[in-house]
C-alpha cells in the first residue's frame, strides 16, 4: 500500500526542521512542490558570474545538463533575470518573452529533452550576491497566473528559511558548517563587522591566506556601499554584501566571498562548438580572443585588461566580429554562437 503523501504543514515543518543542514533546500522544493503542485524540481545556485551549480537535480538526465553547465546555462532566463534584479522574484519561464527566439531555442534544447512542459521558480537571494533558485517542474501542463500568485505568496517565507540558513551555517566553525550553502564546495568566505574586524573565516578563506587583501582602503569602501566586487590582485576578486542588523555575528556587517579570477573552463561540447563557431566565421587569434571573453559575460573594459589592449581596440575586434556574423548587436551575437551550442543537439 502507499504511504499518504505528506501534508503541506508537515513538509514546511521538516524544511524548517532541516535550516543548517545540508538537505535544507530538498526539503524546501519538497514542500513548495505540494503547495504549487509540481511533479518535480531543480535547486540551482545562481551568481554573478560563472556557471551555476546544481544542489538538488533529479531531473535533468546527463548529456541535458553537460549541455547546460557546458554553455547553454548562459541562455537562461531565469539566470538573465537574477542577474538584473538581484532582488527576491518569481517568475514563469514560458512567459518570460524579452527575446522571444533565444528562449524558444533554449526551451528547445533543455525543457524538451528533459520533458519539461513548463517551470515555475522563486528565485531567493543570499549574499555574495548568490541567489537559490527553486526550480518547480511541470511534464504535462503549463502554469497559471493563480499558480504565480502562489509562489509569490509563499517566497518570503522561503527567503527567509534560505537567509536563516545561511546565518546558522556561517555561524557555525570549522568543516561543521553545512556545504550546501554555496554548494557542494566551500567557496573561501569571511565575516567582518562594522569595525573592519574579521569575526569568521572558513578554512578555505585561511588557507589562501586572503586576510592580506583587506586593506584599511577596502574595509573604508565595504563601509561606504552595502555590496559590491573588486579585484584586488591578479588571482583574487573580493564580493561582499551588507548583512543584516540582527545578525548575531556581525550586525550591518559584510559578508566577503572570493572568487578566482581566470575563464570558466567549459566542458569538451562548449569548447568544440566554440572552435566551430570561430573557423565558420573565420576569426582571427584576437577576434577569437575577444569573442571567448565576450561571450563569458566580460564588458569591453574587463576585456581590455585582460588582453592588454586599450578598450578602443576591444570595440574595433568586437565590430569586426558582428561583421562576419552579419549580426549588429549583443543579444544578436549571442543567439548566433547559441545556434552553434545546438548544432550537435538539433543532430541529435
Amino acid at each position: 500500500m502507499t504511504p499518504p503523501q505528506a501534508s503541506s504543514e508537515t513538509l514546511l515543518a521538516q524544511a524548517i526542521a532541516a535550516i543548517g543542514k545540508p538537505h535544507l533546500y530538498e526539503a524546501i522544493g519538497q514542500w513548495l512542490a505540494v503547495e504549487i503542485k509540481s511533479s518535480q524540481f531543480i535547486v540551482v545556485r545562481y551568481a554573478l558570474h560563472g556557471a551555476p551549480e546544481m544542489i538538488v537535480n533529479d531531473v535533468l538526465p546527463a548529456e541535458v545538463l553537460d549541455l547546460y553547465l557546458g554553455g547553454g546555462y548562459r541562455f537562461d532566463p531565469l539566470l538573465r533575470l537574477w542577474r538584473e534584479r538581484q532582488a527576491p522574484c518569481c517568475a514563469i519561464v514560458n512567459e518570460l518573452s524579452e527575446d522571444p527566439e533565444t528562449v524558444e531555442r533554449y526551451l528547445e534544447a533543455i525543457f524538451r529533452r528533459a520533458i519539461i512542459r513548463d517551470e515555475l521558480a522563486l528565485l531567493a537571494p543570499a549574499p555574495a550576491p548568490v541567489c537559490v533558485a527553486f526550480c518547480l517542474e511541470r511534464r504535462n501542463q503549463e502554469y497559471t497566473r493563480d499558480d504565480l500568485q502562489a509562489a509569490e505568496r509563499l517566497l518570503p517565507v522561503v527567503t527567509e528559511l534560505v537567509r536563516l540558513h545561511i546565518e546558522f551555517s556561517v555561524l557555525a566553525s570549522g568543516t561543521s558548517a553545512a556545504p550546501s550553502i554555496f554548494g557542494d564546495y566551500r567557496m573561501p568566505l569571511a565575516v567582518i563587522d562594522r569595525a573592519g574586524r574579521i569575526v569568521h573565516a572558513n578554512e578555505r578563506w585561511t588557507g589562501e591566506g586572503l586576510s592580506r587583501l583587506l586593506s584599511d582602503t577596502f574595509i573604508a569602501e565595504m563601509a561606504a556601499i552595502p555590496s559590491g566586487e573588486r579585484a584586488l590582485d591578479r588571482d583574487w576578486r573580493l564580493d561582499w554584501h551588507v548583512l543584516a542588523p540582527d545578525f548575531p555575528l556581525a550586525p550591518k556587517g559584510s559578508l566577503v566571498v572570493a572568487h578566482r579570477i581566470e575563464a570558466a573552463k567549459a566542458d569538451e561540447g562548449y569548447d568544440a562548438a566554440f572552435a566551430r563557431f570561430v573557423r565558420r566565421h573565420r576569426l582571427t587569434p584576437r577576434e577569437t580572443d575577444v569573442a571567448r571573453l565576450a561571450l563569458l559575460g566580460f564588458p569591453n573594459e574587463q576585456i581590455a585588461r585582460k588582453l592588454d589592449l586599450t578598450p578602443g581596440s576591444v570595440r574595433n575586434h568586437r565590430s569586426n566580429v558582428y561583421g562576419k556574423l552579419d549580426v549588429t548587436s549583443e543579444r544578436e551575437f549571442f543567439r548566433s554562437f547559441l545556434a552553434e551550442v545546438l548544432t550537435k543537439v538539433a543532430a541529435d
